[in-house]
């Protein structure tokens, strides 16, 4: 049986103390337990989870960590009753949500409909799932590859449901809850995907760093490596001494914050001229289970640039292969309509030349990135 708890004080100390657990969490997975367990204690909760909900489930993406639910009631869900969760399948529910909706349970579904539905009484009842409250931490929508994220307490029909002040404190903790999951969604993908590192980096789109405690560079892609050509990072003595306007004692105190885990994602901003283009930084600690630690035994600090416009990032990658691979200008053109999936016909047709010679820059550009099949190079655009 679940231990029940009374809520606790909800004051600034139990939200920043729970922030600082799920910043902590970004590189330590071991720690999002340990704040389901805070969440269940503070609200009053007899159980909590939290569960990626991709719309096609793959193994990367399948995540969920409980706290006071036990093995059967997951299974039971995982299996069955979660395609007739009443909270999920309302239109009021997390179907139409967007990130950081949180709502509670009987507010769209009152107890009295709860209790006809053949999810209450066939499962929810015996596994204590009645009032609720919930949040859509994360929609899948956003610049990362995080999948929908849901987080919900539980409380069964023994206490009352959740109430409003409690609403509004869980809804304080999403913004900093989604950034953390952010941050810990992509350094777990690298995991996943981690049986060739330096390849899967590469690979990225977007600037990614391996680094010291110290800001000494272990590693940088192709894209980083475009933006240190750029200006963008500031290296002196193979350490990296700023980041666009991010220098000095600040810099610094970045670094300090992130090997100490607390993922931090500060704003940059650059000139360029196009104008003036933003991006976020994303620091996290490389904890000592990270594949990383395999290639960089000394490296603490995985630092990524996300750049805010999707048209720049992808140029961006077409110009970091053109550096990497020293492709000439005429074969990027075709490299970026080949990643568009324009077929070598029309390519050349939009170009004005024959479909021989757009066949001969695909030829080269096979030979020179190191790919076989038209399928590998265009996965090599991201």
């Amino acid at each position: 049986m679940p231990v029940r708890y009374r809520a606790t004080m909800l004051d600034d100390a139990a939200l920043n103390r729970m922030i600082l657990t799920a910043y902590e969490a970004a590189s330590d997975a071991g720690r999002w337990n340990a704040l389901l367990e805070d969440l269940r204690r503070s609200f009053g909760a007899t159980s909590a989870h939290l569960r990626a909900t991709p719309d096609t489930p793959e193994p990367q993406t399948s995540w969920w960590v409980e706290d006071g639910i036990d093995a059967q009631v997951k299974s039971a869900y995982a299996q069955r009753w979660g395609a007739e969760d009443p909270w999920a399948l309302h239109p009021r529910g997390h179907k139409v949500s967007t990130a950081g909706r949180c709502f509670i349970g009987s507010d769209i579904l009152p107890w009295q409909e709860l209790e006809r539905t053949a999810f209450f009484s066939d499962f929810g009842r015996q596994a204590g799932l009645k009032g609720v409250m919930t949040a859509l931490v994360e929609d899948g929508k956003g610049p990362t590859d995080t999948p929908p994220i849901r987080l919900a307490l539980f409380r069964d029909g023994v206490l009352p449901e959740f109430d409003h002040a409690q609403l509004r404190a869980f809804q304080a903790l999403q913004p900093a809850l989604r950034r953390a999951l952010n941050s810990f969604w992509a350094v777990r993908r690298l995991q996943v995907q981690a049986k060739e590192v330096e390849q899967t980096l590469d690979a990225m789109p977007y600037p990614v760093f391996v680094l010291r405690r110290d800001g000494l560079l272990e590693y940088r892609n192709a894209a980083a490596r475009l933006h240190h050509t750029l200006g963008a990072v500031h290296i002196s003595a193979g350490r990296i001494a700023g980041i666009a306007q991010i220098a000095g004692s600040r810099w610094l105190d970045l670094l300090n914050a992130a090997a100490a885990g607390l993922a931090p994602q500060p704003a940059l901003w650059m000139p360029g001229p196009a104008g003036i283009t933003t991006a976020t930084l994303m620091l996290s600690r490389i904890g000592p289970e990270s594949p990383f630690i395999t290639h960089w035994p000394r490296a603490e600090i995985l630092m990524m640039m996300q750049a805010d416009n999707a048209e720049r990032t992808r140029l961006a990658r077409l110009e970091a292969l053109a550096s990497q691979y020293r492709l000439t200008a005429a074969e990027v053109r075709v490299l970026g309509h080949l990643a568009e999936g324009v077929a070598a016909e029309d390519i050349a047709l939009a170009q004005g030349v024959r479909v021989s010679t757009i066949r001969t820059h695909i030829r080269h550009l096979l030979e020179k990135t190191y790919t076989r099949r038209l399928v590998d190079l265009v996965r090599v655009v991201g």
